[in-house]
């Protein structure tokens, strides 16, 4: 038995990517810079499988099937950073704070359809997949550096790291009736949550 597999992929992508951000000068030490990011792409694949059964010979077909797989994913992400800093002295002694939020949204659409092409023409099966995926994340981060004298030198900081994310994930195939249903034993939602947050101290001599 041979079978002879052929696929095709297409695949266009579009994006646009910004990034925006101005620096203020408090005073002759200190400084707080803002910073905006944004970003949207819009993609597209199409998917092409080409399927040829043979029995003893690549001369004896005997079931020749496609599947046709058209996928859209639409993603978008905003984030706003601010960054400041303190210059205590001209030797090193500063204060540094970070602070960063960004929201992210992915719509992620597959429509797939499988094809009997040989004996006979027919569909025998469509199906729909769909992923949305929304994520938020939030950075919190704060150095301090305190060089007591030439050869003493004081490190300390704080970082948190702090994430949630929402995936639904929808599988639907189509019904007799001509409706797409959806199965729920495929089906699932998805919440994870992650926070991280960490100190540290330095002190070397």
């Amino acid at each position: 038995r041979f079978v002879d597999e052929d696929r095709d992929f297409d695949r266009l992508r579009k994006s646009f990517n910004t990034n925006v951000g101005i620096e203020w000068f408090v005073n002759e030490t200190s400084s707080i810079t803002n910073s905006f990011f944004y970003r949207n792409s819009d993609n597209e694949s199409t998917n092409r499988t080409i399927s040829n059964r043979y029995a003893d010979s690549r001369d004896a077909l005997t079931n020749a099937s496609a599947r046709f797989d058209d996928e859209t994913e639409d993603d978008v992400t905003y984030q706003y950073s601010l960054n400041y800093v303190k210059d205590f002295s001209d030797d090193g002694h500063k204060l540094m704070f970070d602070f960063q939020i960004e929201d992210s949204s992915e719509d992620e659409f597959s429509n797939i359809i499988d094809t009997d092409t040989f004996p006979t023409e027919e569909v025998t099966d469509r199906e729909q997949v769909r992923t949305i995926e929304d994520q938020g994340e939030l950075l919190l981060q704060t150095d301090y550096v305190w060089p007591i004298d030439e050869d003493t030198q004081l490190e300390a900081g704080f970082r948190g790291i702090y994430k949630d994310t929402r995936t639904d994930y929808t599988v639907a195939a189509l019904g007799e009736n001509g409706m797409f249903i959806r199965n729920d034993s495929l089906s699932n939602i998805l919440n994870y949550g992650e926070n991280v947050t960490a100190v540290y101290s330095q002190f070397g001599k």
